[in-house]
């Protein structure tokens, strides 16, 4: 078992991922010497595909445990495939992310109030629904509440599909079910669009009954080891979704804490950061809300967490987002756009009051901002979408062009950086979870190769060991959310420590 023993993360709090962008072009300029040098750095630090003597420490370390497609072939004919099998992966990767979209409406479908007045599903919701009194004259439909208001979301949201208007989520699913050959003219037509709905939240929670059983199975064994190598990997077969929360950036915040009391850290040493997927708020699977613009939190929230720690300097602090979903990356370009042109950034904050959350959780939601932004008057909630406090920060222009977006897989890809533009801290919070032991080891061996010496790595995921490698796991933290039972983060930290 390649994994490390430590405390374990829950199934229902993976979030976001991520992965390619799409750089806005430069101002043409004259050319000469400093041009030049400028092509040639672009180009040293292109993405560019894991070569096989990049992979070979990883090839030799799972020698006994390769994929199946490398498993059957002799190890002398690897090398001649491997440029194949990293661009077909890479391929695999990024179409993965059409039913992480397909998994994103259904949250739409059971959370969102753009489009209807009915309750949200949520499992609370669910749960009271379950046990309300049954009438001895009503049909099962009628008795169980929650099947009604299923049925008539399936129907607004078809409703919806068929006139998107303004709503930007609507108009995105709709293309997204044109490009699967669904159509939304005819009744006939809008029949099979309230059939896909149906058959898709019959998937999603066939899905979830079969990772929860997963759990308690490797649970059961008594290995801790083997639980967090079962949840490490849980969604290795699922769609990539964006979906994302804040509460995981509290959560690294409290592990920075303890880095910095434990001098693993030191203030203003951090100039230059990555971020694996930071996810876009589009409707994620745990509250869905759908009632603000879609926008990106994790970056903001780090560079806020980064200045309230003394650990960078204000206006020194870079972040660059990895990801390959190109949605993400084309919206941080154009927010980089509108903020050249002096616009500023809008966050929309909300939290559920009805839960009870652990103080500092609380303090995170109210001072997230504090450092990089001011208040400004938040959207209004609809009645329809509970109990929820909500705030709204103003992030400045300049804050928003320090963070950028880079089209870039790091299980199959990697950037040439020059030691002093590698990175000083790589966050991957709820993203290499959608991957098995052999790509998180790829991963793994593409960051380091981007972290500077000494540079850490921060996730809530156990990655594997790799004896050839020079990331090393230096310790962990666990943070708790609320009271609800395992609502919570557990964030692991690596550091790249070369021998």
């Amino acid at each position: 078992m390649r994994r490390e023993c430590v405390v374990l993360t829950t199934i229902l709090l993976f979030s976001q991922q991520g992965v390619p962008s799409v750089q806005p072009k430069p101002k043409p300029s004259a050319s000469g010497p400093a041009t030049a040098l400028r092509r040639s750095n672009a180009a040293q630090t292109a993405p560019r595909d894991i070569s096989f003597a990049e992979a070979q420490p990883v090839l030799q370390d799972f020698a006994d445990d390769l994929p199946d497609d490398l498993k059957t072939l002799p190890s002398g004919q690897i090398p001649a495939v491997w440029s194949d099998y990293v661009r077909r992966h890479d391929s695999e990767t990024r179409a993965r992310l059409l039913q992480g979209d397909e998994d994103s409406l259904v949250n739409l479908l059971l959370f969102g109030t753009s489009f209807t007045h009915q309750p949200r599903l949520t499992d609370e919701f669910v749960t009271q629904a379950e046990h309300a009194p049954a009438s001895a004259t009503a049909s099962v439909s009628e008795n169980n509440e929650a099947v009604r208001v299923l049925d008539t979301r399936v129907e607004d949201m078809a409703r919806a599909l068929a006139n998107p208007g303004t709503n930007e989520r609507i108009a995105y699913m709709r293309r997204l079910l044109e490009k699967k050959g669904l159509a939304f003219e005819s009744p006939a037509s809008r029949v099979k669009v309230r059939q896909y709905l149906i058959g898709s939240v019959a998937r999603v929670r066939q899905e979830f009954q079969e990772y929860r059983k997963t759990v308690e199975a490797a649970r059961a064994t008594g290995d801790l080891n083997t639980e967090l190598a079962v949840r490490s990997t849980l969604f290795q077969k699922r769609g990539i979704s964006l979906d994302t929360s804040i509460m995981p950036d509290y959560a690294l915040e409290e592990a920075l804490k303890l880095m910095l009391d434990h001098h693993l850290i030191a203030k203003g040493s951090i100039r230059r950061v990555a971020v694996v997927g930071p996810g876009l708020d589009f409707t994620d699977k745990q509250e869905g809300y759908d009632f603000y613009p879609q926008q990106t939190t994790q970056p903001f929230a780090l560079i806020d967490s980064l200045l309230r720690l003394g650990l960078c300097r204000k206006g020194d602090i870079q972040v660059t987002s990895l990801d390959i979903s190109l949605r993400v990356n084309q919206h941080l370009d154009r927010t980089r756009q509108r903020a050249r042109q002096g616009l500023s950034y809008v966050l929309q904050l909300p939290l559920k009051s009805d839960r009870v959350w652990e103080p500092g959780a609380r303090a995170f939601w109210q001072h997230m901002g504090e450092f990089i932004g001011s208040p400004t008057i938040p959207v209004a909630v609809p009645s329809s979408a509970g109990k929820i406090e909500i705030r709204a920060l103003r992030i400045p222009p300049e804050v928003v062009l320090q963070v950028a977006a880079r089209d870039l897989n790091v299980v199959w890809q990697r950037a040439n950086l020059p030691s002093d533009e590698r990175y000083d801290l790589v966050i991957a919070t709820n993203i290499l979870v959608y991957y098995d032991e052999f790509q998180q080891a790829l991963a793994l061996a593409n960051l380091q190769s981007m972290i500077r010496q000494n540079g850490f790595l921060l996730t809530n995921n156990g990655l594997p060991e790799v004896s050839t490698l020079q990331m090393k796991q230096l310790g962990h933290s666990s943070t708790p959310y609320s009271d609800r039972a395992a609502d919570g983060d557990h964030i692991i930290w690596y550091q790249h420590s070369p021998k």
